[in-house]
């Protein structure tokens, strides 16, 4: 059995079909055996999403087992779009002498309706694909028509109906290639040798005359960060838009291998930020995330390299949620045995050869007709899109633990020689909020939003030395000069919020516990609990409520 990308070649399951090793009724679309991801509370992914942004992932039209996914139900349930993929040599266009065959796109398009879930269209042009077509990649003559033929009929399949487009996919060059033009375009595809450098442009308006109302976008990988890559496409989509081609925006890929370490996030949003400045629409549109390699099949994660992953998918959640440009935040498959990267199915490097397992999806198992079970990245995705960047914009605010309610408020300590006359401390305590603790202490927090997103927390008795300061695994209060040890962010989960220090290698969070106030690493993270009392979760949440 062949496949690419998790399809499956018709003919031959057709013929697995007729052996039994499939089912006939499997085939015709029997429903999928469901796989429900109960949350933490009553809310589902979308209702957690802000306005504007649309969360799903990807189905795969041409792979007849795509009705029998686990991760179906989870769309259904959960999402508000989809990622439907339609490719030239796998299933879109087998027969030249043929015309293309849409059937496998336009079904997954009519489920989605039926739905009301948004539609991605992966993708028009994808040379990377189109050089896997023995026929396209043998044409001596002809390449442009074929391939205004394809993306007209693709694109005007279900006219109307798509949100978004895919137009061109993967035509930047890497860092390094010789095979890259002034642009950065990479000029040793088909498309470019036989067609010229404005097969882009070309493509981009045979689509707008196909379907004049869906977004146009050119979509690419490894250009998330500031890089030279990433360079190159912001001055191409420039230049592009400069010359009266309709695009609408870019695709980041996202797939964010975090072996070792997390993303440079600072460098994705410095990046994503330039492209929304420059007018474009930004879209995730194959967020994955690896977290190991092995070949044995039998090999699990560790619960550390689990508690990475759940905090990349909340951070890349909580980016698609602060950054207002971003319109999408779709996931590059749901469960790790549908994924291209469970196991690899092309060569990715020495460390990554065909067969390597990554276990790069919120979902274990996906095995038609096995369970799948939510991972903690699953719970990440939720945290990350109930973040509220207003939730502390400015004002006086009272923060109190729900570990210990009754001892529970962020307190500034006094000291007195006398008994009579107070002055404040550097020491942060918790107090409860009595008459007689507020003539000692300060539980009053002013919140001073920055421009980068994060926000300083300053009390309000002498503000002018009671900046909340990350000290190693302490915190202290010291005047407030903007270093990195007093950027915090406030994420909102639940009705509580988490405030997580910025400062260090590793991220932390400031913790309430037994021996005092303090910043302890993000090691929680990965607990998931219904009971929002359990010690792990509550120790590091707080309830922010404005100051009288």
């Amino acid at each position: 059995m062949v496949r690419v990308h998790g399809r499956i070649i018709p003919l031959v399951a057709a013929l697995l079909g007729l052996l039994g090793l499939v089912s006939l009724d499997a085939m015709r679309g029997a429903d999928a055996q469901p796989l429900h991801a109960a949350d933490l509370t009553d809310e589902v992914l979308r209702d957690r999403a802000r306005p504007g942004l649309a969360v799903g992932a990807v189905v795969h039209g041409y792979d007849p087992e795509w009705r029998m996914d686990p991760g179906r139900t989870v769309i259904e349930d959960e999402m508000t779009a989809l990622t439907a993929t339609a490719y030239l040599p796998w299933g879109g266009w087998p027969d030249p002498a043929a015309a293309p065959d849409t059937s496998g796109f336009t079904d997954v398009v009519d489920w989605a309706r039926e739905r009301n879930l948004a539609v991605h269209g992966h993708t028009l042009v994808y040379p990377r694909a189109n050089a896997a077509s023995p026929w396209f990649a043998d044409l001596e003559t002809g390449h442009e028509a074929r391939l205004e033929q394809w993306v007209r009929s693709l694109a005007g399949a279900r006219a109307g109906e798509v949100w978004v487009w895919d137009v061109v996919n993967e035509v930047m060059a890497d860092p390094g290639d010789p095979a890259v033009d002034g642009w950065g375009l990479k000029t040793d595809w088909l498309e470019y040798e036989h067609i010229g450098s404005d097969y882009v442009d070309r493509a981009f308006r045979w689509a707008a005359d196909a379907d004049p109302n869906a977004k146009l976008i050119l979509n690419d990988y490894g250009a998330e960060e500031l890089n030279e890559k990433s360079d190159r496409l912001l001055a191409y989509v420039i230049e592009l838009r400069d010359r009266g081609v309709p695009i609408d925006g870019v695709g980041f890929q996202m797939h964010l291998w975090s072996i070792g370490a997390e993303p440079d996030w600072p460098s994705i949003r410095a990046n994503f930020q330039r492209f929304a400045d420059a007018g474009f629409e930004l879209y995730i549109t194959e967020l994955d995330v690896p977290i190991v390699r092995t070949t044995n099949a039998t090999d699990r994660p560790t619960a550390a390299q689990m508690s990475v992953q759940r905090s990349v998918f909340e951070e890349a959640a909580r980016l698609a949620t602060e950054q207002s440009a971003v319109q999408s935040l779709l996931l590059w498959d749901l469960t790790d045995d549908r994924s291209w990267l469970h196991p690899t199915r092309t060569d990715l490097g020495p460390e990554t050869p065909v067969g390597t397992f990554t276990f790069p999806t919120p979902f274990t198992g996906g095995r038609i007709g096995a369970p799948a079970e939510p991972k903690p990245a699953w719970w990440g995705l939720h945290e990350g899109l109930s973040t509220d960047a207003g939730v502390a914009g400015g004002g006086s605010w009272e923060l109190t633990s729900i570990h210990r309610p009754r001892n529970s408020l962020l307190t500034r300590r006094g000291v007195s020689d006398d008994g009579a006359t107070w002055w404040p401390t550097e020491v942060i305590d918790r107090s409860r909020s009595t008459v007689e603790s507020r003539s000692w202490s300060s539980t009053k927090w002013m919140i001073d939003p920055q421009t980068d997103g994060s926000v300083i927390i300053v009390n309000a008795w002498e503000p002018e030395t009671g900046a909340l300061t990350r000290v190693g695994g302490g915190v202290e209060l010291r005047p407030p000069d903007g270093s990195a040890a007093q950027r915090w962010r406030i994420e909102r989960a639940d009705r509580s919020v988490r405030i997580v220090s910025l400062d260090g290698p590793e991220r932390g969070v400031l913790t309430s516990g037994s021996g005092g106030i303090g910043v302890r690493l993000d090691v929680d993270r990965g607990v998931v609990a219904t009971d929002p009392g359990t010690s792990a979760v509550s120790r590091q949440r707080w309830i922010l409520s404005p100051a009288d």
